[in-house]
């Protein structure tokens, strides 16, 4: 390309065009299968994993089997298609895949502008019937998640002449609704047409039309599309997408940019480090950031190769990024410090080094990016360039760079924390606002070609920005020019902080919480501990702290205002997105003023009341953090343990954190009204302990001192192991009255019930993915229940024939492991279809046993008295271990011990059963093994499984044992829980 490209859409038919055959996009979901191996292998010996030996069908890019694939041809046809039936039906025309919102009239000639015209007269009409007003746009919603149908939506909505409005998926539902509504949103763009509660909320509530988009139908449609070029019009496009944003007016602000502002992004990039055919591009970021526009523009307009992975998927499990990097040989990567930081202890092992063979560059922003971080990131990368990037939504993303190769000299002069965001891009000017004898320090100040045309309610009301040469951006950031020219950040100037790479408006939170019934004032303030970690602080006047202020009444029911925080803080989960719901909550009884009346939050953390009620849970920050960091050292058998870790990055399961908390020494006994015959649960927040009981109740207990917070009546007993589901905030627990519960353990009621055919003894699985929960019963039938949709649908059932007493188990592949009481076990798809069946010597009465730290392997006890293990994908037979006593528990696996075999260069696992008469068997168990292998692997002598030690208990053991870095904890009928210390 000799020049900048005069529009997005004309240089995508460019590229599109000369290279129909090549591989645009890649959705990934075979690679997360292999990716999902890779993180399992992690912990136990990762330069052993081999991604080429994963059976990749090509080589460039790597494809695996499930992946799917798209060319520019394919992206092509489907972009023609599409905004031909977008254009339609913006024209008054129908569309079979549309869904009108209520009160749309027939009549009708197109659909309402997204700006009012009533103020200007001077509206102009181009061909094709796309109605201007001194060049606005109508806005047009894209309700989908990061995918190939995204991006067709958007190129197809700038192919119209259009601007597109980025809907994220994730975010509550007055804040979708709200965004929606004060855009005046013609029409909302969805990927696949469902009966979900939030296409029922659009319609009725938002007043949108919905069009259902997909790559199948787009490609079976006529690609032929002789619409108008957006560069070619007599009225040019003002602005080309809107995205909100916080601003610091304390409510989402609609930011209007300009296709000339992201070409101008991609432009300088290309021209810095350009793209080539080799480059393979990840897809990852949330819509709601603009990051995301510059990760797939840059793929579509450079016909790069760009892999999409699961979103969902990558979401619940970052971690997975690091071995997307490894499987697709990614070349260039965006991400914010913090994830980084996050994937940083995955990245220190042997694995990680080969991915910097590929990674050429590493595009880090959104947030500050400390000196610590780049010496890490240096030193895994070392023949990586990294780049640290500044700029905001209102700048077209990013509007200054720094190389940090220039850092090591830089830091020979100055002494820096953090790492400098540099110099303008092309066309991008910046200016330091501040005091005349410092004009090296001040405000950043932004213009250029990457400005706004301004904020849609400024446009609305005739008062945009004008995209001119004396234009500029105030920031908000406060920064200084170092003696090499670059700047480096030094703070804000409003009450807009960031945090998780978010900006977030202090002012938001604030009305937000005044919104609540219960409050009278708030205010928001950001807490950073000594180790820079943020937390979000509330300070809340309750409506009635004011009536007992003015009574001069001095009772205050703690218990009722503990309540009340808690109701607050779920209340605002449902408001605002999560980097806005503030960590601590604390009642005071009036906010602090200045002479001049205004809020003084210097005043806050000094208050009385706030030092006497919950402050010192602050003050006592250093001993507190020092206590958890032990208890993690503990549980997760490692020897340090840094002040920002992540518990669950770090390998941590819910067995894990539950033996951390038992290190903070919190401990108390409640006598309940039955005889309890089941595990408790802990909920994801660590706020409540639910147990069920004989009698048929379901008790939630308070964490830390065990008081009854509310029970729930079943009509059978309850010997299940409640299982939580945190996404949704409840409780599902089954009962002997053939009823599977699910609880709202937050708002105290039951959300829902269906009847399973029988009595229900073993907990059910819930597959996070698929949101599908799993649960069997003593007829033996196995019932899945879609959690997709708010009102919660039985998706199919199964009869096995037999009773099923045991959990039910879910292994890798989402496959559900049912274990029958006449000794059958079968394995079945998410879609309730048979993948293997095995049968065993003996009745079982327990679940199976699967682990990422025996990830080929399912392990079953029979009440025989052996341990049977099957091949995970095929259902063969590995191996037998005979204890000689029944046994009616299941097995339990060691993730956190791997021994080095004498024998080979393979892992051995630890793994613990439990006979009914008392005896402890600890078990040496090969990792690899498949069961292609089998008969090799036995051929060579190599025992596949070897008794490590057993000891005899003083009574029978019939519940399942737990071993975690060497300790085994069994109850046993002796009335005690034993720990046991393995001795090697």
């Amino acid at each position: 390309m000799a020049s900048m490209p005069c529009c997005i859409s004309h240089e995508f038919y460019r590229v599109a065009s000369e290279n129909t055959d090549r591989v645009a996009a890649v959705r990934a979901s075979g690679g997360l299968r292999v990716c999902k191996d890779a993180l399992e292998c992690l912990l136990e010996v990762p330069e052993r994993f081999d991604f080429e030996s994963r059976h990749a069908s090509s080589s460039f890019p790597p494809v695996y089997p499930g992946d799917e694939c798209s060319s520019f041809a394919d992206v092509l046809c489907a972009v023609c298609s599409l905004s031909w039936r977008i254009r339609t039906v913006l024209d008054g025309g129908d569309d079979p895949d549309l869904v009108r919102s209520q009160g749309f009239s027939h009549g009708d000639q197109t659909l309402s502008s997204s700006v009012s015209n009533n103020d200007t007269k001077s509206s102009s009409t181009e061909t094709n019937g796309t109605p201007l007003t001194n060049g606005i746009p109508q806005i047009i919603g894209v309700f989908i998640a990061p995918s190939i149908e995204y991006i067709v939506a958007v190129l197809s909505i700038l192919r119209c002449g259009e601007a597109f409005l980025p809907l994220d998926p994730s975010w509550p539902e007055e804040r979708l609704l709200h965004v929606i509504s004060s855009s005046k949103t013609v029409i909302i763009l969805k990927d696949k047409p469902s009966c979900s509660t939030e296409v029922d909320m659009i319609l009725h509530k938002g007043g949108c039309s919905v069009m259902y988009v997909s790559m199948e139908a787009s490609l079976k449609e006529n690609g032929a599309c002789d619409l108008d070029w957006p560069c070619e019009r007599k009225i040019p496009r003002r602005f080309c997408y809107l995205m909100y944003t916080s601003g610091s007016t304390g409510k989402p602000k609609g930011v209007c940019g300009t296709e000339r502002g992201l070409l101008n992004r991609f432009w300088w990039m290309q021209q810095r480090m350009p793209l080539v055919e080799d480059d393979v591009l990840l897809f990852k970021t949330p819509n709601s950031f603009i990051d995301h526009l510059q990760e797939f523009l840059s793929s579509v307009l450079t016909c790069t190769t760009l892999i999409i992975p699961p979103f969902e998927e990558l979401k619940a499990n970052p971690l997975l990024i690091v071995n997307f990097l490894k499987a697709y040989h990614i070349t260039r990567l965006t991400s914010v410090p913090s994830l980084m930081t996050a994937v940083l202890p995955y990245m220190e092992n042997s694995r990680w080094m080969k991915i910097h063979k590929s990674l050429k560059l590493l595009v880090l922003s959104g947030e500050v990016l400390f000196i610590s971080l780049w010496k890490s990131l240096h030193n895994l990368l070392p023949g990586t360039t990294i780049l640290n990037l500044y700029g905001s939504t209102e700048v077209s993303g990013d509007c200054t760079y720094f190389d940090c190769c220039r850092l090591p000299q830089i830091l020979d002069l100055e002494l820096l924390s953090s790492v400098p965001i540099g110099v303008p891009l092309s066309n991008c000017e910046i200016a330091l606002v501040g005091k005349l004898n410092e004009p090296n320090v001040g405000e950043i100040y932004v213009g250029g070609t990457c400005l706004m045309v301004g904020y849609l309610s400024e446009i609305n009301h005739g008062h945009p920005y004008e995209a001119d040469d004396f234009s500029h951006f105030r920031t908000g950031d406060f920064a200084k020019r170092l003696q090499s020219g670059d700047l480096i950040l030094l703070g804000r100037k409003d009450r807009v902080v960031k945090v998780n790479g978010q900006l977030v408006a202090l002012e938001e939170i604030e009305n937000t919480l005044r919104e609540h019934p219960a409050v009278n004032e708030a205010a928001a303030t950001l807490y950073r501990t000594p180790n820079d970690v943020s937390h979000l602080v509330s300070y809340i006047v309750l409506k009635s702290t004011k009536v007992l202020s003015e009574t001069n009444t001095s009772y205050v029911d703690e218990s009722h205002n503990k309540e009340l925080v808690a109701s607050i803080k779920s209340w605002m989960v449902g408001k605002v997105p999560p980097a806005m719901v503030p960590s601590y909550y604390f009642i005071i009884d009036s906010l602090p003023t200045t002479s001049t009346g205004k809020v003084d939050y210097a005043m806050l953390p000094s208050l009385p009341s706030i030092a006497r009620w919950d402050f010192g849970d602050v003050r006592s920050y250093n001993s507190q953090l020092q206590m958890i960091k032990e208890a993690f050292s503990e549980a997760l058998l490692v020897k340090e343990v840094k002040d920002q870790d992540d518990f669950f990055a770090m390998g941590g399961n819910s067995i894990a954190a539950a033996h951390a908390a038992h290190s903070g020494l919190v401990q108390w006994e409640v006598m309940l009204g039955g005889r309890i015959e089941c595990s408790a649960a802990i909920t994801s927040d660590f706020s409540q302990v639910v147990v069920g009981c004989y009698k048929g109740k379901v008790y939630f207990l308070e964490y830390m001192s065990g008081n009854i917070i509310w029970s729930f009546q079943t009509d059978g007993e309850v010997k299940m192991q409640p299982v939580v589901d945190r996404d949704r905030n409840l409780i599902w627990c089954g009962s002997y009255d053939h009823f599977l519960y699910a609880l709202d353990y937050k708002e105290h009621f039951c959300v829902y019930k269906i009847s399973c055919g029988g009595s229900i003894y073993g907990s059910p699985s819930i597959d996070m993915v698929h949101k599908i929960i799993y649960v069997a019963s003593t007829s033996g039938r196995v019932t899945a229940i879609s959690l997709a949709d708010a009102q919660f649908k039985v998706a199919w059932r199964y009869e096995t024939g037999s009773p099923i007493f045991g959990s039910l188990c879910l292994d890798t592949h989402g496959n559900v492991i049912c274990c029958l009481v006449d000794g059958h076990v079968n394995v079945l798809d998410s879609g309730g279809n048979v993948i293997w069946k095995a049968i065993v010597g003996g009745p079982i009465f327990a679940g199976a046993c699967v682990s990422p730290a025996l990830p080929s392997q399912v392990l079953i006890c029979c009440r025989n008295g052996i341990l049977y293990s099957f091949d995970m994908e095929a259902g063969t037979l590995l191996w037998e271990y005979e204890s000689s006593d029944p046994i009616t528990a299941s097995a339990y696996i060691d993730e956190q011990i791997c021994l080095a075999s004498e024998q080979s260069s393979s892992c051995e696992r630890l793994a613990c059963i439990c006979s009914c008469t008392g005896k402890v068997h600890v078990l040496k168990i090969s990792s690899d093994i498949e069961g292609k292998r089998f008969n090799q692997s036995r051929d060579l002598g190599r025992p596949l499984v070897q008794e490590f030690a057993v000891m005899n208990l003083p009574g029978d053991v019939f519940s399942s044992p737990v071993m975690i870095g060497g300790r085994i904890f069994v109850g046993c009928r002796d009335d005690y829980v034993h720990c046991l210390n393995v001795v090697f």
